[in-house]
């Protein structure tokens, strides 16, 4: 059986819903439906057509579709077969349904969403659209979203809303010489600059509404700039005392390359991390000159690493900026050692009183040492430091016993690691040499250094020396016309102190018209007090004929020891005269006088040796007593003297 056929009893169409609604960009579908005339007295619901009323039945069998929107600023389209609605644009509408002679309209009301606006802008501080040759510059796309709902009970479609968002968008510049967009489509995009230039970049989008919106935003390209620099060398060593060298190169924004910076425009600034131990010329020269000053240690082989820093400023002295808003800056590492060793000077001995390096300064360069009483618990020693010129100061320097090898020519006396010489029992002499280690110090140009010890009987325990700042003073002087004052006193009281074992001062005695009083006094340094314990004593040497013989009170010119402690001198007790080893000839005798330490006071600071010659005017029996024998010896025109070689703040008489 063949279905009905309804068209022919269609006495119009209906379009459901009425009025629609639909989003810009959405679709909706449209019913149209078919009216059929209804039987009298019918209940159903009905439709008014013509004169009758009519019920909806099936659509029929063809349906034509239109819309009076056409052209650009139709707000919606229909599919003509289908009836399916789109929306274009924002507002009303109307759609048609027509079978054979048959019509019906809808409203259709279409809203949503819709792109309304664009906005550029630079992401870079300040959004700034001006950048260097060889930098780039980020921009943003910014979208105006308005929201349009609309009402089928008033058939209208406000603004209900509108919101930013980021946007896509095609991105193109003006003038593709002056620089490239990456990438060209995107809510983000990166212009890199390709020469200088002035040019427009733009951004299109076509929204929802088919609406092409174009906005645009500046982009400058200005002349290079200072992007980078580096310091070389880098990780530099110096000693104490010496420089280095560092320069800076610049990489500039269109280059990839490092090279010299033009100062006319740069400075550069200079700094040290710690300026204690190495400093710098601050600038404003893309070169300076660091100096190591200190290690911070006393310590062998102490190092300090210091941070050197560059800084690139502009002429107003404000530091230049990189393309991420960096101070310009580059730091090298400047590792301080200790000081260089450029030449061994001189061995010198420690003094054994003030502890400090007292170098010979004589014609023979060396010391006395005693020679220690026993073999098994020696105890004559001393210290000989080693002195250099460093890198850090053409004084003499100690140089650090970790880097010499000490040794001794014989095995009269022994030398340890701290340069610590100590005597044997036996008398003679033997040269201690200091000689830098291999391997240390090679620029070192000389690197050892000698210095003859003199083993003596164990006589002098306690010398009075100049290098101790020991001072010394003989009066008087000899006159040259004896018929003026007596010709006795005393020359090259220096000699007493002095370092060289050789030199002596001389004591000559000559009898005058009137009296000589004769003084050799020796100080110690300021501050320095000896105990008054023991003996005091003096070296001589006279010849073995000499009318001067200490031993015998007649020919001694009242020979007398004594101390000064407080400004007051104390006489000695009795003189004892013991012959010594080591005279200058055959014909000489060397001899070691003391006396007792006074003990009036438990201290001393002065040891004084005088002598009484009267003059031949002279009547007082208390001063010509005596000396008479010695004083018959020169009114008869002789005339005597004697050598003092050194001076004893403690002695030991000899065994």
């Amino acid at each position: 059986m063949e279905s009905p056929n309804f068209d022919d009893q269609v006495v119009g169409v209906k379009i459901m819903p009425n009025p629609a609604s639909v989003d810009v960009g959405g679709s909706t579908q449209l019913v149209a439906q078919g009216l059929y005339t209804l039987p009298p007295g019918s209940t159903a619901t009905a439709y008014p057509c013509g004169t009758n009323f009519c019920s909806l039945g099936p659509a029929p069998s063809s349906i034509t579709w239109a819309t009076d929107s056409s052209g650009s600023g139709a707000t919606i389209s229909v599919d003509p077969s289908t009836g399916l609605v789109r929306g274009l644009r924002h507002g009303t509408g109307t759609v048609r349904a027509q079978f054979r002679n048959f019509t019906d309209s809808a409203s259709v009301l279409v809203g949503g969403e819709v792109l309304t606006d664009v906005t550029l802008i630079s992401t870079e501080a300040g959004g700034t659209t001006t950048t260097a040759l060889g930098r780039s510059i980020s921009y943003g796309a910014t979208g105006t979203y308005t929201t349009y709902t609309c009402s089928t009970s008033t058939s209208t479609c406000p603004v209900s809303s509108t919101r930013t968002a980021p946007v896509s968008v095609s991105w193109a510049l003006a003038n593709p010489a002056v620089g490239s967009a990456t990438p060209v489509q995107g809510s983000d995009t990166v212009v890199q600059s390709l020469q200088q230039g002035v040019t427009t970049l733009r951004a299109t989008v076509t929204n929802a509404e088919g609406e092409l919106i174009t906005r645009s935003i500046g982009f400058s390209v200005t002349q290079p700039v200072l992007e980078e620099i580096v310091i070389a060398p880098d990780n530099q060593s110096a000693p104490v005392g010496t420089t280095k060298n560092f320069t800076v190169t610049g990489r500039y924004s269109n280059s990839s390359t490092f090279g010299e910076i033009p100062t006319s425009a740069v400075d550069i600034k200079w700094t040290s991390s710690q300026a204690d131990y190495a400093t710098v010329i601050e600038g404003p020269s893309t070169s300076t000159v660091a100096t190591a000053v200190s290690t911070g240690s006393s310590a062998p082989n102490s190092t300090v690493t210091v941070t050197i820093t560059a800084r690139a400023l502009d002429k107003s002295n404000t530091p230049i900026k990189d393309e991420n808003g960096n101070d310009i800056t580059d730091t090298a590492l400047f590792v301080v050692t200790q000081a260089d060793l450029l030449e061994v000077l001189q061995a010198c001995p420690v003094s054994t009183t003030t502890g400090l390096v007292e170098c010979p300064s004589g014609a023979v360069d060396g010391f006395n040492l005693p020679a220690s009483t026993s073999t098994t618990t020696p105890d004559s020693k001393r210290e000989v430091r080693l002195l250099g010129r460093f890198s850090n100061s053409d004084e003499p320097q100690e140089i650090s016993d970790s880097f010499i090898n000490w040794t001794a020519s014989s095995n009269l006396a022994t030398v340890n690691t701290q340069g610590i010489v100590t005597a044997g029992t036996a008398t003679g002499a033997v040269v201690v040499t200091g000689t830098i280690k291999t391997g240390v110090y090679p620029n070192a140009t000389v690197r050892s250094d000698s210095i003859q010890v003199t083993l003596t009987d164990r006589v002098c325990v306690i010398p009075l020396r100049a290098a101790d700042g020991a001072t010394v003073s003989g009066t008087p002087t000899p006159s040259t016309l004896p018929i003026f004052g007596n010709a006795s006193g005393v020359t090259d009281a220096g000699n007493v102190i002095d370092e060289d074992v050789n030199n002596a001062a001389t004591v000559a005695l000559a009898s005058g018209p009137l009296d000589a009083n004769i003084r050799l006094a020796v100080s110690a340094a300021a501050g320095i007090e000896f105990p008054a314990e023991g003996r005091i004593g003096f070296i001589i040497e006279r010849a073995n004929n000499s009318a001067f013989v200490p031993a015998d009170p007649a020919n001694n010119a009242g020979l007398k020891l004594s101390v000064w402690s407080g400004g007051t001198e104390y006489q000695g007790g009795t003189l004892s005269v013991n012959p010594l080893p080591g005279a200058s000839s055959s014909n000489r005798v060397r001899e070691l006088i003391t006396v007792p330490t006074p003990t009036t006071k438990p201290t001393f600071s002065r040891v004084d040796m005088t002598l009484t010659v009267p003059g031949y005017l002279t009547s007082d029996p208390i001063i010509i007593g005596p000396v008479l024998g010695l004083l018959e010896s020169l009114l008869l025109g002789g005339t005597t003297e004697f050598a003092v070689y050194g001076s004893c703040a403690k002695a030991e008489l000899p065994k």
